[in-house]
């Protein structure tokens, strides 16, 4: 009895609609939210319009929209963090190479220090990278798996070219799989999504 229909969640999800909330995963909480109030209240006798209105007394449309708005804004002002993060990483990253490589060349004690520095700031930057733009993009099943192919090749040139010039076991394997995932996939891929952005750009 209390168990709502399909017929019931399009409802309520279309209620959602008309009360312009635009942000899909804020959207999706509020209709499980809603789903369970609603079903816990016909499991006390009542049909789907007396707990809908029983509802809706409690629960007014400035309400929805003041708690869109504020998850908004916390969802904006992370991004925000997570994207001055990813500016000093990357900045601080490209000196140390910079530095690393000067150090090199001057045989100048220190580089090697430098050179795992640099090393170590590589991964954070990309992982970080990628959950950022991860949140800013709504990437569907293929684009995800791609998504998560880049970043995968990514790491294991990085961690694998680490491996390699420190001799360790696994270095060459690493390699390999960064190459050949990104030439095989990655690289094929991202053109692709070009000319598909090309075409419906075009059309």
């Amino acid at each position: 009895m209390g168990n709502l229909t399909s017929e019931n969640i399009e409802y309520l999800n279309q209620h959602l609609v008309k009360k312009e909330v635009k942000y899909d995963p804020l959207k999706g909480e509020m209709l499980d939210h809603i789903c369970c109030e609603l079903e816990e209240l016909m499991e006390e006798g009542m049909s789907f319009p007396e707990a809908y209105m029983e509802f809706s007394k409690t629960v007014s449309s400035n309400n929805i929209k003041a708690v869109e708005n504020e998850t908004i804004h916390l969802v904006n002002h992370k991004l925000f963090i997570m994207r001055k993060v990813i500016y000093i990483l990357g900045a601080l990253t490209a000196s140390i190479f910079a530095f690393c490589v000067l150090f090199k060349l001057m045989h100048w004690p220190g580089a090697l220090e430098l050179f795992f520095i640099f090393w170590t700031l590589c991964p954070i930057l990309i992982i970080t990278a990628a959950v950022y733009y991860y949140q800013m993009s709504e990437l569907n099943g293929k684009n995800k798996f791609a998504f998560f192919l880049a970043v995968v090749c990514s790491l294991s040139l990085i961690v694998g070219g680490f491996f390699k010039i420190l001799h360790l076991p696994f270095g060459g394997i690493l390699l390999m799989i960064g190459f050949v995932g990104g030439a095989i996939f990655t690289i094929p891929y991202f053109f692709y999504s070009l000319y598909q952005k090309g075409i419906s750009g075009n059309s």
